[in-house]
């Protein structure tokens, strides 16, 4: 996707996620566009679009309460001026397309869904022994979107096999390698084990932003308790490296990036601190805002 308009002084890239998982992909975003010399000048604007202090998208009452919340943060998005929209979110790329915001805006929006089919689909073909196991949210597994679309372009149902783990994300928040986080994959990678028969490579695509912090401990649970190869997908990398194929020579020796974090919640300091932790080996830029990020409580 080509960015450049040279009528605008900055570019203006938002990437929304309900929670904290997708600052791996804008922190990608910031190495791969100060590495690339695309643009003179970026604003990277990552927007915390988490509900309510207590409760997010999945514990909304319905899938369509889920919609109309979404909608309006798209909205109040949309009020900052991005000339690009990622949403870096399996849970709300998959009722996207049912908000009214996405029949009626002129802003290019990626999501992070279609990243993720299309790199299960190279895999699952590139590998015909294997199946896939789809790892997500209870919203995400139960929409089964990604089903849907791997079964569009002919993969065999038997091939696809899903397992919700809910609570796993907020836990991943405060510690990706903590007890917590380890205790509840053990016990959901035990679930899909007993689904899994038959094939001798399981895909384990981390169809939740959150997940790739502890992809090492889904694959290890995973391989206590099956005999073959578990491969690790990682959408976020997908996502992150789209705007960065094909690339021409730089344009300009350097870029100017800013990156702001926005948050309609309350963060909390254990919070801040796992996650700006994580992201700092790759973007010191993406760390700092984190700790510095603006409180916006009537942000919608």
């Amino acid at each position: 996707m080509d960015l450049k308009q040279k009528s605008k002084a900055v570019i203006r890239i938002a990437v929304l996620d309900s929670g904290l998982g997708g600052l791996s992909i804008c922190a990608e975003l910031e190495k791969g566009l100060q590495a690339h010399g695309r643009h003179e000048e970026v604003a990277l604007l990552y927007f915390n679009v988490w509900p309510e202090q207590d409760r997010g998208y999945n514990a909304l009452e319905s899938v369509t309460e889920r919609i109309r919340v979404f909608d309006r943060a798209l909205a109040s998005v949309s009020s900052f001026q991005p000339d690009l929209i990622m949403i870096a979110c399996n849970t709300l790329s998959v009722i996207y397309d049912r908000t009214p915001f996405s029949r009626l805006t002129t802003i290019p929006v990626v999501d992070i869904v279609d990243f993720g089919v299309d790199l299960i689909y190279a895999a699952l073909k590139e590998r015909p022994d294997s199946q896939v196991l789809i790892l997500g949210t209870r919203t995400t597994i139960s929409e089964k979107v990604h089903q849907q679309k791997l079964l569009q372009k002919g993969v065999d149902k038997h091939r696809i096999k899903s397992q919700a783990c809910h609570g796993v994300a907020t836990e991943i928040e405060i510690d990706p390698q903590g007890v917590a986080v380890e205790t509840l994959i053990d016990a959901y990678m035990e679930e899909a084990a007993r689904t899994l028969k038959g094939r001798k490579t399981v895909l384990a695509a981390l169809c939740c932003t959150h997940f790739a912090y502890s992809g090492n401990i889904f694959q290890t649970k995973l391989l206590d308790r099956l005999s073959g190869e578990v491969v690790i997908l990682n959408p976020n990398i997908e996502m992150s490296g789209f705007l960065f194929r094909n690339e021409p020579q730089p344009t300009f020796s350097s870029t100017k990036i800013s990156v702001a974090v926005i948050s309609k919640i309350d963060l909390v300091q254990p919070k801040i601190i796992s996650m700006s932790n994580a992201v700092r080996p790759i973007s010191e830029k993406t760390a700092n805002a984190l700790v510095n990020y603006a409180f916006k409580p009537d942000l919608f």
